[in-house]
């Protein structure tokens, strides 16, 4: 959904595409909760997922929350209008 809502305001203002990344600042929001929360957090620590050699997911979910989080930050900067001097 805030794929969508970006690509159609890609030609927009700088002040229309930062109010269409909303959408999208919150599914990477919810996603970078549910690898670190979830994953790292509580599978990890409170299961003990990191002693296990076949069901240690902390390396792949440490991958993931590098991304999203990378992604979040690049796409929380402001866009700018330079159409205007």
């Amino acid at each position: 959904m805030g794929a969508l809502q970006l690509s159609r305001h890609i030609g927009d203002t700088g002040q229309g595409f930062n109010r269409a990344k909303r959408f999208a600042i919150a599914g990477l929001t919810v996603g970078f909760l549910l690898w670190q929360v979830g994953f790292i957090a509580i599978g990890g620590e409170w299961f003990g997922m990191w002693m296990s050699p076949q069901w240690n997911g902390i390396p792949s979910a440490f991958r993931y929350l590098v991304m999203t989080l990378g992604v979040l930050m690049f796409l929380s900067l402001p866009d700018h209008d330079t159409s205007e001097p």
